[in-house]
């Protein structure tokens, strides 16, 4: 190999300490999904499904509470106070490369949702003969009308007016579940026809994020953020009688993007769009081995609809609202002692980290929300539905965020801010570790075909990546190689031991 060099070795030369943190890069070892707080049957469902994927339980768990969210939607919300109210709307984000499994994880939940669409679809068609038919005698009404108009005209008399049965009735809105149609209007009409909510569900949100503002404005982007909070948004339209409005726009957003789009994504990012999304980035499954069992579909399907039959409440005033589920004293208890410590974090950290860190008071009354409804629709409790949220939700609501969330989101952002030098840095060390080499040169080792290659190909990477391992005690300059020229810039280093020790 072109780029070794021979460097005598001595097991006893006095290298300096070893920083060997290097060959793991700039990421932060990702901590594992709890799954037990899912409870013992969403647990099994979610392992069993992730098994199937080859992919990590982080992913099927993740989609779990982001589409558990999306079917509770405006029909439930928590309150923790009498003005803190946070609806089930969960952001979702699935970090990988192409290969690591986020859609395969997804798949038995999708495909749940795909039955819910399909069952909607075929009352859908009744609906709609029935519209055609109310349409058609609206029009008759209509004309009776007219008649009548010219009647009174040709007396002298008043005209009456037009009655309420004579005005063609609005077109129903199809019952929906996912939203595919990311434009601002196409996600407004199909929102007001669905007061429940939304899932945007993506196998790359990079599109949808980097679509915002393709108009020019803000609006889209202001749109999503209040998708986010389940406010109330209006739409004007340039070619329509009148706007549209949405009394509680509720969509929640699942999908994946992979670790080197995100760092484009969250370039010049200041108004706290990505402090709304969980992060879930594991590493990736090894090997393969086939599934001894499948997912129970029906069990899980059974389970979901009984979310999705949970209903707006009628206030009397031709208006729906949620049902307020309150925290029981206990469980107030312990977020107030648990918020009050991490919003002093919060205060003092600042970019994306600490934008995150601000709304983790509500991610966890959301979470707390979501997990009493999943422990809830997989028991016996009949047609009972949870009034009210308790400690052991909002204890393993926490719980996932200090564990779990919290870290993968300093993951996820640690990977996104990291300078190319340390990514650099960390994969000559795991080439120089691979090779077995006591000894390289860098002119080499960067111009070789076998080499480390990628952005190490470059001079200046190769350099700054030397640079990096020197200051961590794992390479130094050697001695330059017999019949060098006088004066030429030696780029022989010696590697430290303590390097290709380290097993893989």
């Amino acid at each position: 190999m072109t780029g070794a060099v021979v460097v005598p070795y001595n097991p006893a030369e006095d290298w300096p300490d070893a920083d060997l943190s290097v060959l793991d890069g700039p990421q932060i070892p990702p901590p594992s999904f709890p799954v037990a707080i899912l409870g013992d049957w969403w647990g099994r469902w979610c392992q069993t499904a992730a098994k199937g994927g080859t992919a990590p339980v982080d992913y099927t768990a993740t989609g779990l509470l982001a589409i558990a969210g999306t079917l509770i939607g405006n029909a439930r919300v928590v309150a923790a106070s009498p003005d803190w109210h946070e609806p089930p709307i969960v952001w979702a984000m699935l970090l990988g490369a192409p290969s690591a499994g986020k859609s395969p994880a997804l798949d038995p939940l999708a495909r749940i949702l795909d039955a819910f669409e399909a069952e909607s679809a075929l009352a859908f068609a009744d609906t709609s003969r029935r519209h055609a038919a109310d349409v058609e005698a609206a029009k008759v009404r209509r004309e009776a009308w007219a008649v009548s108009v010219k009647t009174a005209a040709k007396d002298g008399l008043p005209p009456p007016v037009l009655p309420m049965d004579a005005e063609e009735p609005p077109a129903p809105a199809r019952p929906r579940v996912r939203l595919s149609d990311t434009t601002l209007e196409a996600a407004a009409d199909l929102s007001a026809g669905n007061p429940k909510g939304l899932l945007l569900l993506r196998d790359e949100l990079a599109g949808w994020w980097r679509g915002f503002n393709r108009y020019g404005g803000d609006g889209e982007r202001q749109f999503w953020l209040q998708s986010y909070g389940a406010r109330s948004y209006v739409v004007d339209r340039k070619k329509a009688a009148g706007p549209v409005t949405v009394d509680r726009l509720a969509i929640s957003v699942l999908g994946g993007v992979q670790p080197d789009v995100l760092a484009e994504m969250l370039a010049g990012e200041a108004d706290g769009f990505a402090a709304r999304f969980l992060y879930a980035y594991p590493d990736p499954v090894r090997g393969f081995s086939l599934a001894s069992a499948g997912v129970d579909r029906e069990g899980a399907e059974a389970a979901l609809a009984k979310l999705r039959r949970l209903a707006l409440v009628d206030d009397g005033e031709e208006n729906r609202r949620p049902f307020v589920c309150n925290l029981e004293a206990d469980a107030a208890a312990v977020f107030e002692r648990w918020w009050c410590e991490r919003r002093n974090d919060a205060s003092e950290a600042t970019g994306l980290w600490g934008g995150w860190l601000g709304k983790q008071g509500g991610h966890a009354l959301r979470l707390a929300l979501i997990l009493e409804h999943l422990w809830w629709c997989v028991s016996d409790d009949g047609e009972g539905f949870p009034r009210t949220v308790g400690a052991r939700a909002m204890n393993a609501a926490i719980g996932l965020i200090e564990g779990w969330a919290a870290p993968m989101a300093k993951r996820a952002f640690g990977a996104s801010a990291a300078s190319a030098e340390e990514g650099d840095t960390a994969a000559l060390a795991r080439w120089l570790r691979r090779r077995g080499l006591r000894g390289f040169n860098a002119r080499d080792a960067r111009r070789s075909g076998d080499g480390p290659g990628g952005r190490l190909a470059a001079s200046g990477a190769m350099t700054a990546a030397c640079r990096g391992l020197e200051e961590a005690g794992l390479i130094r300059r050697a001695a330059g190689r017999a019949g060098e020229a006088p004066g030429r810039n030696r780029l022989d280093y010696a590697v430290n031991p303590a390097l290709l020790e380290v097993t893989p």
